[in-house]
């Protein structure tokens, strides 16, 4: 989801896809743990990663209900 939503920026158009730079993928995984505990104990989460690529900041609100549809 998180890759998704990055892809979907309008900063990221016409760029290639994030899942092709091993680094940027290091730190959405690592981010997408955080968000694991944090959508366990509560509805919402934000999710904020500084310059992820190209210096695009990933800001983008998940909802615990987009992962039970999800699964």
């Amino acid at each position: 989801m998180l890759v998704e939503a990055f892809n979907a920026m309008p900063e990221r158009k016409n760029k290639p896809d994030v899942r092709t730079n091993d680094l940027a993928m290091k730190r959405l995984f690592k981010e997408s743990i955080k968000v694991k505990d944090i959508l366990s104990a509560n509805k919402v989460a934000d999710v904020k990663v500084p310059e992820l690529l190209d210096y695009v900041t990933l800001r983008t609100v998940l909802q615990r209900s987009d992962f039970d549809v999800r699964s």
